[in-house]
C-alpha cells in the first residue's frame, strides 16, 4: 500500500488489552469512532478511535460461571451503548456502557465462538462449540430458536438479508432470517483444510473464507452450474524461509462497505486487500510484529481497525508479543477496484 502522507494516517489506541485480542469492531451506529475489543483477559472493552483515542468505558464478562474466563467474540446491539459478547463461559452476556451493568440471557452446552448481530430483525446470533446456532431476541434477552449444524462454529455473518455459519466439517451454511428452523444452503468448503474465518459478500449472493492454510476461497451462493463454475480459492499469507514455504493462518476478512473489496489479516503479521471479482491484489500492509487476529472497517469505509495479537500458531513464546490496535484511514487506491 502507499506509504502514509501524515503522521495521523496510521495511529495506536492507548491501552490495548495486555491479553490476546479475540474481536475488533467499529460501531454501525452514527458514531464512527466508537470502536469495541472483546479479550481473553475476560473483559469487553470500548475505545475512542479519533478524539483522544483511548478507554471509554471497560466491562467485566462476569455472568456466575464467567469471571476471567476469555471472552472469544463480541458485537453491538441495536443501541451503540449496548453490546453482547461470549466466550468460555459459554454464556451469552448483554453489557450496556451507559448503566456500566451486565445481564446473562442464557447459555450456550459449550464456549461460545461467535455472536452477531442482525439489525433488521433485532436478532442476536450466536454459535457455539455445542454445534449450535442460537438465536436470540435482543429487546427482550432471551433465546428464540436453536438449530444444530452438525459442527463446531468457527465463525457467523450477516448481511441485510442472510445469515451464514461455518463450521468445523467445513460446511458453510446460509439461514433465511424469515425461517430460521433450518438452513437454505449447506455447501462444503471449496477450502481443504479448517475454516478461520468467513464472511458474507455485502449482496449477499456469496462469501468469502479464510483456512488456517493460508487460503481464501471465493465461493457463489446460487446452485447455477455455470455461475458455481467461477468459484476459486487462492493461497496468501505465506512467505519463504530457506527456500522453503511457510504457511499462516488467515485469521480474519473485512469487506469495504462502499467497495465490495475485502481485507485479509493473517498470522503473517500482514494485511492485504483485494478484489474478489478481478481476483487481484489491491495493496499490502506489512511489517506488523505479530499476528493480525482480528480487522473491521468503520460504516463509511475510510478507516480499518487492527488487532495485532499473537494467535498462538508458534506456541507458546517467551516473552509473549506485545498486542496493539492499530487504526488506519485508508486512502481510495487502497481500496477502490482498479478499472477493468
Amino acid at each position: 500500500c502507499p506509504a502514509p502522507q501524515a503522521a495521523m494516517t496510521q495511529v495506536d489506541i492507548e491501552g490495548p488489552p495486555a491479553d490476546h485480542i479475540s474481536r475488533v469492531r467499529f460501531s454501525p451506529g452514527p458514531d464512527l469512532t466508537q470502536l469495541l475489543v472483546s479479550s481473553w483477559d475476560g473483559k469487553v472493552r470500548l475505545f475512542d478511535t479519533e478524539r483522544e483515542r483511548k478507554l471509554r468505558g471497560e466491562l467485566s464478562v462476569s455472568g456466575k460461571d464467567a469471571t476471567d474466563k476469555p471472552v472469544l467474540d463480541c458485537t453491538f446491539l441495536r443501541e451503540n451503548s449496548k453490546v453482547a459478547a461470549g466466550g468460555l463461559s459459554a454464556e451469552i452476556v448483554c453489557h450496556d456502557f451507559a448503566a456500566e451493568k451486565s445481564t446473562v440471557w442464557g447459555k450456550h452446552e459449550g464456549p461460545v465462538k461467535c455472536v452477531q448481530y442482525f439489525g433488521p430483525r433485532g436478532l442476536l446470533v450466536s454459535g457455539g462449540w455445542d454445534k449450535k446456532v442460537k438465536f436470540w431476541d435482543s429487546k427482550a434477552g432471551f433465546s428464540t430458536s436453536t438449530v444444530d449444524v452438525g459442527g463446531k462454529v468457527y465463525a457467523l455473518d450477516t448481511s441485510n438479508d442472510m445469515i451464514l455459519s461455518a463450521n468445523s466439517l467445513r460446511q458453510v451454511m446460509m439461514f433465511d432470517p424469515r425461517n430460521l428452523s433450518k438452513p437454505v444452503l449447506t455447501r462444503t468448503s471449496a477450502l481443504k483444510y479448517q475454516i478461520r474465518c468467513a464472511k458474507i459478500w455485502p449482496d449477499s449472493k456469496g462469501w468469502a473464507a479464510g483456512s488456517v492454510e493460508g487460503r481464501v476461497s471465493w465461493e457463489f451462493a446460487s446452485e447455477d452450474t455455470e455461475i458455481q463454475k467461477q468459484k476459486y480459492a487462492f493461497k496468501c499469507h505465506r512467505s519463504k524461509k530457506d527456500e522453503a514455504e511457510v504457511v499462516f493462518p488467515v485469521n480474519s476478512i473485512a469487506f469495504h462497505p462502499i467497495y465490495g473489496t475485502f481485507a485479509t489479516g493473517g498470522a503473517d503479521g500482514s494485511v492485504s486487500m483485494w478484489d474478489g471479482l478481478a481476483r487481484r491484489r489491491l495493496c499490502q500492509i506489512p511489517g506488523f510484529e505479530t499476528s493480525i487476529s482480528s480487522l473491521d472497517f468503520s460504516r463509511d469505509g475510510t478507516k480499518i481497525a487492527i488487532a495485532v495479537s499473537y494467535t498462538f500458531e508458534e506456541g507458546e513464546k517467551d516473552p509473549m508479543p506485545d498486542t496493539r490496535i492499530v487504526v488506519r484511514t485508508m486512502g481510495e487506491a487502497e481500496v477502490k477496484p482498479k478499472a477493468r
